[in-house]
């Protein structure tokens, strides 16, 4: 892989891993922050996902956050950034990890929680399906 210098490089990787959702969106907010990339799946399920050159606990915090909208919430790290992850935090709150190079493979699958605020989830699935009308 080439050397990742920004999230974009992340970002074609990512959406080749969850090209089976039928429809997806970027930067879609939520609060005052906005979600790198939300995916919906055929059945309405709504997978968050973050991604981060490095500073994973940021990443972290953020998807833990998602986790208010989704179904499915992940973290995208660089692969060599997959091993300073203190993985047992992600599995401790059911958030996913994603090791990216070329390719990417799932290293911790997201849980799914059912802790979110259905309101908010209602409001980004709406958003995410406006925005790609």
């Amino acid at each position: 892989m080439k050397s990742v210098s920004s999230e974009l490089d992340l970002y074609e990787p990512v959406m080749s891993h969850f090209a089976h959702y039928t429809v997806f969106c970027d930067e879609v907010p939520l609060g005052r922050r906005r979600i790198d990339l939300v995916f919906l799946s055929r059945n309405g399920l709504i997978t968050a996902v973050e991604l981060k050159v490095d500073k994973w606990r940021d990443a972290l915090s953020q998807a833990l956050i998602n986790q208010l909208i989704s179904d499915y919430s992940y973290v995208a790290l660089p692969i060599s950034k997959c091993r300073l992850v203190e993985k047992e935090i992600f599995e401790e709150n059911g958030v996913g990890l994603l090791a990216v190079a070329d390719s990417v493979k799932c290293k911790i699958p997201s849980r799914r929680l059912s802790h979110k605020d259905p309101e908010l989830a209602r409001s980004v699935r709406r958003y995410v399906l406006e925005a790609t009308r």
